[in-house]
């Protein structure tokens, strides 16, 4: 049957021949343009042909979830994409999986759900790490949006996640160091490769991936500058440059000149090492290895367990010192603004809501102001009540 339309969008319908009891099949297919309604068309035909199309009814959720992964890949960071999967194959496929698509219900979910918190309060022998609040909602959202998706798709008429209500978010409280406490850090690091990283992070609030991702031409040493366009992942066992995190991840940001004067001398010491080597590979990164080479995020990760214990610090992450660096900036009275550009935030709520705990500082500061003015005005009226 040819493309109809219906409204503002296109119905697709393609026979799919007689079923066991001689009563004709159709798919039928709503979509939002014409173009998309061929190209639809032209899929379900051509699995038709192949005899490769299946009924909805037919699908269970494991092979759902498989396909669904392979359509989410060009969609989301490889990082992302590999942490879905792990939690796909790891609980999400050994327990629902062998249930068809169709007929999985709220019920399915909720019981799911409740084997996620009994696990995150009393962690199995053989299941790895324990389970945290907010590992448990991950998983509630990425079903959620898969089954979105398998609505989209029309491969069920409704979404069963919508029926059962997440856990409410959790979110930790930010870490940030005191100036002791990076004080200490740093002296625990001097000498070692990971201090300048350090550095970086303290002092523009960047990424552990935009600073291994960094690359000499980022910096404008003439005009202090510093631009952070992507970031560097070890994924699938090879490397990947992404775009960043955010739409707002690609920024320009002032670095103090200390911070330049650092970089440069840093500069000049990997030329001079780079020209007693041998074999030396160009790929421009500022942080890499003897030879080169990007410097891999494990061997980041272990500098910096070494340091912290070190310093004494154990239990700071390295992404705490991007939370040190806006706490930091808010408490000295730099724009909220200004704050969320440096960090790559999307928008000032975001930047407000997270380091909400140096907000009180700006109220009292708005505070003394107010009352200078009001004192002024209150000069000749406030004996009036």
């Amino acid at each position: 049957m040819p493309i109809r339309r219906r409204g503002k969008k296109f119905l697709v319908t393609v026979e799919l021949g007689l079923d066991e009891h001689g009563v004709r099949r159709r798919k039928c297919v709503t979509c939002p343009t014409e173009r998309e309604a061929k190209r639809i068309e032209a899929e379900l035909r051509a699995e038709v042909a192949r005899g490769e199309y299946r009924a909805p009814a037919s699908i269970t959720f494991g092979e759902f979830l498989r396909d669904w992964l392979a359509s989410a890949r060009p969609r989301v960071s490889p990082t992302t994409w590999e942490r879905y999967r792990g939690m796909v194959e790891a609980r999400i496929a050994p327990r629902l999986g062998a249930l068809p698509l169709a007929e999985l219900s709220p019920l399915h979910l909720s019981r799911f759900y409740d084997s996620l918190r009994e696990e995150a309060a009393h962690p199995l022998h053989g299941q790895g790490r324990r389970l945290s609040a907010s590992t448990v909602r991950k998983y509630q959202m990425l079903l959620h949006a898969a089954l979105s998706d398998a609505v989209r798709w029309q491969l069920l008429s409704r979404n069963p996640a919508e029926a059962v209500r997440p856990d409410r978010e959790v979110r930790k409280e930010v870490r940030w160091l005191t100036p002791e406490e990076q004080l200490r850090l740093l002296k625990a690091a001097e000498g070692r490769r990971i201090y300048l990283p350090i550095v970086l992070a303290l002092a523009t609030g960047m990424r552990r991936g935009e600073i291994l991702g960094l690359k000499w031409e980022d910096i404008d040493f003439a005009r202090s500058r510093l631009s952070i366009r992507r970031a560097l992942q070890w994924a699938e066992g090879r490397w990947l440059l992404g775009e960043g995190k955010t739409a707002g991840s690609r920024r320009v940001v002032n670095p103090p000149e200390s911070l330049v004067s650092l970089l440069a001398q840093y500069r000049r010491q990997q030329q001079a090492l780079r020209a007693d080597m041998s074999e030396w590979h160009d790929h421009g990164f500022v942080f890499c290895d003897e030879h080169g080479e990007p410097l891999h995020p494990a061997m980041l990760r272990s500098a910096w367990r070494h340091v912290v214990e070190r310093a004494g610090l154990s239990g700071v992450r390295f992404h705490d010192l991007r939370h040190t660096h806006a706490t930091e900036l808010l408490r000295a009275g730099v724009h909220p603004k200004i704050v969320a550009e440096r960090l790559g935030h999307s928008s000032v709520t975001m930047t407000l809501d997270r380091y909400s705990h140096a907000v009180p500082d700006l109220q009292s500061e708005a505070a003394e102001k107010t009352d200078e003015l009001l004192r002024w005005l209150l000069g000749d009226t406030g004996s009036n009540l």
